[in-house]
């Protein structure tokens, strides 16, 4: 038995402050990862078993007993406000290590942008990236990876195998075709694709690597049936499944904030039904990377080409269109709107991606000549982009293996922080939902404009108006908010971050007592302040 949770949030900090702003809608918390840190993540780590009377048996800790992913930004932010978080997650790691050999973690691509639509080579950076961050955290380089979304097409296969990537988990609408065991392709015409069986994919260049198609019955119960109000009846359910079809492997994916935050007490549930599985004799938790060690895939599976050739993914039945068009998926929609809105905002980051990253290469040709390739430096900075180095430390390793005057340092850090708003930009919760003046699309934006910030010194055109005249053609379905522009405008309102965090120290001095003195505000650190003479 393998449960595969997906813990994701997009990254939410004001890029011109590092900072994540107050989110009212996230009351009583001040923001929705502390909201669901507490109703999920910290849950499922220390998770309580109850007597009929209340009192508590044990506590579990989930993540080690089922297959999980966390975003790298998310975990960022957790390695940042709850360090001890990050260690009961590697903790759990290790301990599915030493029971099963191999470990319950999987990696995720960075920042959770729809792989199929990126351009091949951020595709490549955003498995690479994720890859890496993987590899800092967890020290050891990870066998499965998480897709955004589960989108897939033969280009995210080869990259995929490229960067050492054993197997993915994708729904089982997502298959075409399987082949048998006398070596047949047989369509599916409609029909789940097994989920007992791993087969094996292979991208547009012949590369390989291994996919575990879902249950989507029990997907489903878990995810919108309820099934986590109940652990009897969830292993029950299990059970029948598995009396009823007697295969080798029952295993499913959902988000991760199922348990706990989409439904209150899941977590309690998912420990209750971990801990009838140990108790009895009816199955084994497992990991993918165990079982495919025990079962390696011999069949093929062909997957679906999605609308326009794209791809597909778990959450749109058209493909990846729900994050380029108005294809009919969306959440949160009221009557008579619609996300027209989706295809002239991906026009104007696409456009705006593209003068950055022309303007990135002749800068970057001009600091260190033929020495390098831009691709090359973005890959190299996957370390400061991870965390795991500073950026004032990245150009000092550059310098060290290349030679480029130290009057570059500035523009460079400029460059690069501006190429990593870029890809955030794209992050997929932009487009997911019904409207675009959601905090979500005006999340990219605001990325979109950071990334402009740092692009204008070095660009004699205007990058700003544009991107602008783009984003007019994206229309809100709500009167009053208007386009896209009038969205990205309003961001552009408030305080630089510079001057906001300037006022944060100075009332911080004048208010808080010595013991309560902060020295960071997001991204800035004081350096010095002599409160006496200026």
């Amino acid at each position: 038995l393998i449960l595969h949770g997906h813990f994701y949030q997009p990254p939410r900090e004001n890029p011109f402050t590092g900072c994540l702003p107050k989110q009212d809608s996230a009351a009583p918390y001040l923001d929705w990862n502390e909201r669901i840190y507490k109703d999920c993540y910290s849950a499922n780590a220390h998770s309580r078993y109850l007597s009929p009377e209340g009192r508590i048996i044990s506590i579990t800790n989930n993540f080690s007993y089922i297959s999980f992913n966390f975003g790298p930004t998310l975990l960022s932010w957790i390695q940042k406000e709850h360090p001890m978080m990050l260690e009961l997650l590697k903790e759990a790691d290790k301990a599915s290590i030493e029971r099963l050999g191999h470990g319950n973690a999987m990696a995720q691509a960075f920042n959770h942008t729809i792989l199929p639509l990126d351009r091949y080579d951020d595709a490549r950076l955003q498995i690479e990236w994720g890859a890496r961050d993987f590899e800092n955290r967890f020290s050891r380089k990870p066998e499965g990876m998480w897709l955004p979304e589960a989108g897939i097409n033969g280009n995210v296969i080869d990259l995929l195998a490229e960067e050492g990537i054993k197997f993915v988990v994708l729904s089982p609408w997502q298959c075409k075709a399987v082949e048998n065991s006398s070596g047949t392709v047989t369509p599916l015409s409609g029909k789940p694709a097994p989920y007992w069986e791993p087969y094996i994919l292979t991208g547009r260049t012949g590369k390989e690597i291994t996919a575990f198609f879902y249950h989507p019955g029990l997907a489903e119960g878990i995810s919108f049936g309820h099934m986590l109000r109940s652990a009897d009846n969830l292993y029950e359910t299990i059970k029948g499944i598995r009396d009823a079809e007697k295969r080798p492997l029952i295993h499913t994916a959902t988000d991760g904030e199922i348990y706990g935050h989409h439904e209150p007490y899941g977590d309690m549930a998912l420990a209750a039904l971990i801990r009838k599985v140990e108790e009895r004799s009816d199955f084994t938790m497992d990991n993918y990377g165990s079982y495919l060690e025990k079962h390696p895939a011999v069949l093929h599976a062909e997957l679906h080409a999605g609308e326009e050739g794209l791809g597909t993914s778990w959450s749109c039945s058209h493909g990846v269109s729900r994050w380029y068009k108005d294809c009919g998926c969306s959440t949160g929609s009221e009557p008579g709107w619609n996300q027209a809105w989706r295809t002239p905002l991906r026009n104007g980051l696409n456009n705006l991606a593209g003068r950055l990253d022309e303007i990135f290469a002749s800068e970057i040709k001009k600091i260190f000549g033929d020495k390098i390739t831009p691709l090359e430096i973005l890959r190299m900075a996957g370390d400061e982009f991870t965390g795991r180095t500073t950026m004032r430390s990245f150009i000092e390793s550059l310098h060290q293996k290349l030679s480029f005057a130290s009057t570059y340092d500035v523009e460079l850090a400029h460059l690069l922080s501006g190429m990593k708003s870029r890809h955030f930009s794209f992050t997929s919760c932009g487009f997911f939902f019904a409207e675009l003046s959601g905090i979500e699309p005006r999340q990219d934006i605001k990325y979109a404009l950071y990334a402009i910030r740092m692009f204008q010194p070095y660009y004699k055109g205007d990058l700003l108006y544009p991107f602008l005249s783009d984003l007019r053609k994206a229309k809100s379905n709500i009167k009053g908010m208007g386009d896209g522009m009038n969205i990205a405008q309003e961001e552009m309102k408030g305080l630089p971050g510079e001057v906001e965090a300037a006022l944060y120290f100075f009332l911080n001095r004048s208010i808080a007592s010595p013991a309560s003195y902060k020295e960071d505000y997001g991204k800035f650190i004081l350096s010095h302040l002599d409160m006496d003479s200026e």
